[in-house]
């Protein structure tokens, strides 16, 4: 019979450890640290973004409505009016963002209104749990972190 245990993925670090992708913890699949002394978090290069220039500068904006008809009888089934989304985004990936993923009660003014109030709310926490939780090696990581995921 074969052996079906899979060999852990390794990968050293420059502190002189191992970061372990393993499957067999409590959780299931993550990292583990193994080695001397503790993690001092990652350090990260920017990749997509300028430093000095905010991701959303490099995009062209402009303010939409987002509708969505009854394809039966015509009938409006979802409308926000004066969405901000990035020109080269379509209207089909308008008016469904609008409707899915932006957050607070249509008609009120918690109601997101713009890509970028989304993605700084995602962007901003993803970043904040990865400062909670010391995954990276400085503040200037987690900015760099930051504006790199805003810009994906």
């Amino acid at each position: 019979m074969a052996d079906t245990t899979e060999t852990p993925i390794e990968a050293r670090t420059d502190q002189h450890e191992t970061l372990v992708l393993d499957d067999t913890g409590p959780a299931g699949p993550g990292l583990r640290v193994e080695g001397r002394g503790k993690s001092k978090g990652i350090k990260l290069e920017r990749f997509f973004t300028t430093g000095g220039t905010h991701p959303y500068d490099e995009l062209e904006w402009e303010l939409r409505d987002a509708v969505i008809k009854n394809w039966r009888d015509g009938s409006v089934s979802f409308e926000q009016l004066g969405v901000e989304f990035p020109v080269s985004w379509s209207m089909n990936a308008t008016t469904i963002v609008a409707q899915k993923y932006f957050r607070g009660q249509l008609g009120t003014p918690e109601r997101e209104r713009s890509v970028r109030q989304m993605v700084d709310r995602v962007a901003d926490t993803i970043t904040g749990w990865g400062v909670e939780y010391g995954y990276f090696a400085d503040e200037d990581t987690a900015e760099v972190f930051n504006a790199e995921l805003k810009h994906l």
